[in-house]
């Protein structure tokens, strides 16, 4: 990768392909939660804000096939790692929050007021961990594809 030159040629047409081909992958995986055992399972169901069961398998699925779509779609190596960075940073601290934030003690710092709550009773909430780790992401993003800090920041705000 010389030059910073994209891996698929850096061509619109090998940007769309490689961007097709993770959606493909993303649909080929998105079923690949029902060959988990059926404990194993069970752990990974919750309930979401319309009542159905869904599992946390999905997102891990969905972030390596999008981050690899940013990542083979960007036509720079800058653009590569801000996509690398921005989306497996956002894949692992998202996680984290569907996993520890599923425990007792966490159900009421749900949302913007119940992390804030939980940090005035010196708790850090999941989602709190979430929250800082998804912009200290972006700053980090950011500042891969920007040397001056204003552009950087801007980007930061808009990842």
């Amino acid at each position: 990768m010389s030059g910073g030159r994209n891996p698929v040629g850096g061509s619109v047409l090998g940007r769309l392909a490689a961007a097709a081909s993770a959606a493909a992958a993303a649909r080929a995986l998105s079923g690949a939660s029902d060959y988990v055992p059926a404990q194993a399972r069970a752990a990974l169901e919750r309930r979401n804000h319309r009542g159905e069961t869904v599992t946390l398998a999905s997102g891990p699925i969905l972030v390596l096939t999008a981050t690899a779509a940013a990542v083979l779609g960007a036509p720079t190596a800058r653009l590569r790692t801000a996509a690398a960075v921005a989306g497996l940073a956002a894949g692992a601290v998202g996680l984290y929050d569907d996993v520890v934030g599923a425990r007792p003690e966490q159900k009421r710092d749900k949302g913007f007021r119940g992390h804030l709550r939980a940090l005035g009773e010196g708790r850090v909430s999941a989602g709190l961990v979430k929250v800082a780790g998804i912009g200290a992401a972006a700053l980090v993003a950011g500042r891969a594809v920007h040397r001056r800090p204003v552009d950087a920041l801007l980007t930061a705000g808009v990842i």
